[in-house]
């Protein structure tokens, strides 16, 4: 195999290791476990001035 071939394997591999984890956060997002995801989107409703209610 060339060198673009082991480049494309390896991004290929990458991908499909970080997809657990990050299918786990945007579950865990979902299901409203996020606790310090609220907490930075609440400082940012506040900083826009955005009625987080509406």
């Amino acid at each position: 195999m060339n060198a673009p071939a082991w480049m494309q394997l390896i991004a290929y591999l990458a991908i499909l290791l970080l997809s657990w984890p990050l299918a786990r956060a945007v579950e865990a997002v979902m299901a409203g476990r996020f606790a310090f995801g609220g907490r930075v989107e609440a400082s940012l409703f506040r900083l826009a001035r955005v009625d987080a209610e509406q």
